[in-house]
């Protein structure tokens, strides 16, 4: 949009003795908008309105009234169709034209004293930015010129730059109307404006979009729900995983996919879509294109463990002897952890053994032995546990030779015992860590208050 301002107007009055008196008014004016240009206060007997163009002293009329009515002449066209307002001699544009940019005249003659007036009404521009390439490409040169129709020196000139976010700075003051920028880059987009002031006045012009077109930048890919390997990516296989490429441009980058040198879309992430995967950006407006490359998901995808199940090579191993206990998995990807938990009867879980190993040797049981035992696997993806197995160590027990007697209540019974490996009945003696093997039979039989064994 462009405004115009109505400078100062001179206002002849001729009196009967040839006298010129000058009165000064001014109206301003906005491109495309409705202005009013007044002929004096009261209505003349006869007036004439007429235009002349900057550069030239011909003087032309538009609309004229002496006495017969208004006329109009062709110029008006060009001028905005002005007309007048009814019961008086004002002018009115409805919408001004930067045709309209001129000397308006208005010539009125009254009947009191012989008197006539001349409205002189002068129509210039406000400053306007020219720019000899809106849009530059970043690295090339461009020029900025605030163009300034009419004002008096010294003129001075401030270059304003609007971002997208708002923030307004000023570049560059000086008595040039001319900005040359040597090399533009994206950070010179945005809205421009200048302002030109003198000792009179200040006008700032309309704004103007500069918009620096550049790119692709070399893309950056991201990789999201993935595990960082050193020769890439890795991720669990049935897993959603996206590859986001982002190039920096204007226009904005238009993408194309490329998987081992052919261009894909990934639908389910199985094993089969490791490898290197390429990202093209494209500028079609320069024509130019980047290309980055990305090593995705190679050789493992991450599987999780499954659910560990413990094997034990004898679940009730004698005293003394050997056996061995493993953690079987049925997948999981390595390196795979194993942790063994032994937990007593009371309750009480303590680590054994760890490392990466899935078998461990036992090779000489004891009572301290029996309990439950779990394993836990775990890799870089999870940890999962087994369930408990129960361990219960066999211990042989002295065999007992002792003959029959009766031991009252006030007498101390004495059970003596050597070992004679025999064929045995397992007996719960006394509470113990570990199952018992007796040699032979022992019993308590009540009779009345005596206790009577028979070994």
């Amino acid at each position: 949009m462009h405004a115009f301002v109505f400078s100062p107007t001179p206002v002849v009055q001729i009196y009967h003795k040839g006298e010129v008196v000058y009165q000064d008014t001014s109206v301003y004016g906005v491109a495309d908008k409705p202005v009013i240009l007044e002929c004096g206060t009261t209505v003349p007997d006869i007036y004439i309105w007429s235009f002349t163009k900057p550069g030239t002293e011909a003087i032309r009329a538009v609309v004229y009234n002496v006495g017969q009515g208004t006329r109009t002449q062709n110029l008006a066209e060009t001028l905005g169709k002005p007309t007048v307002i009814s019961n008086s001699s004002a002018l009115r544009i409805e919408t001004l034209p930067l045709a309209a940019h001129g000397l308006f005249t208005c010539q009125a003659f009254y009947d009191i004293g012989q008197e006539a007036k001349v409205y002189y009404y002068y129509v210039h521009l406000i400053p306007y930015v020219l720019m000899n390439d809106t849009s530059p490409v970043e690295g090339s040169a461009m020029w900025m010129h605030c163009s300034v129709e009419n004002g008096t020196n010294p003129i001075l000139y401030m270059w304003q730059h609007e971002t997208l976010s708002g923030n307004i700075t000023t570049f560059a003051q000086g008595n040039s109307s001319i900005i040359n920028m040597i090399s533009v880059n994206r950070s010179h987009t945005g809205w421009y404006s200048c302002v030109a002031s003198n000792a009179v006045n200040n006008k700032s012009s309309d704004r103007l979009w500069l918009d620096i077109i550049y790119g692709p930048d070399i893309p950056q890919i991201d990789v999201s729900s993935y595990n960082r390997t050193e020769r890439g990516y890795s991720a669990l296989e049935t897993q959603t995983v996206s590859l986001l490429c982002q190039a920096k441009s204007n226009p904005a980058s238009q993408y194309v996919w490329f998987y081992n040198s052919s261009q894909y879309n990934i639908t389910k992430i199985l094993r089969r879509h490791s490898g290197n995967y390429t990202c093209l950006a494209q500028n079609t407006y320069l024509n130019t294109r980047s290309v980055a490359n990305i090593l995705v998901l190679q050789h493992t995808f991450r599987v999780p463990v499954t659910k560990p199940y413990l094997l034990l090579s004898d679940v009730s191993p004698v005293e003394g002897s050997t056996m061995w206990m493993r953690c079987n998995l049925e997948n999981g990807t390595g390196p795979i952890q194993y942790e063994w938990q032994h937990e007593t009867r009371s309750g009480n879980i303590t680590i054994i053994a760890q490392g990466n190993n899935s078998i461990i040797n036992v090779t000489d049981v004891n009572r301290n032995h029996t309990g439950w035992y779990r394993c836990v696997a775990s890799n870089a993806v999870n940890s999962e546990s087994s369930n408990r197995l129960w361990l219960d160590t066999i211990c042989e027990l002295p065999n007992l030779n002792h003959s029959g007697s009766e031991s009252h209540l006030s007498e101390v019974a004495v059970l003596l015992a050597w070992w004679i490996p025999l064929p045995f009945t397992p007996l719960d003696w006394r509470p113990d860590t570990c199952q018992h093997r007796a040699a032979n039979q022992f019993s308590l039989q009540h009779f009345n208050t005596v206790y009577h064994t028979d070994m």
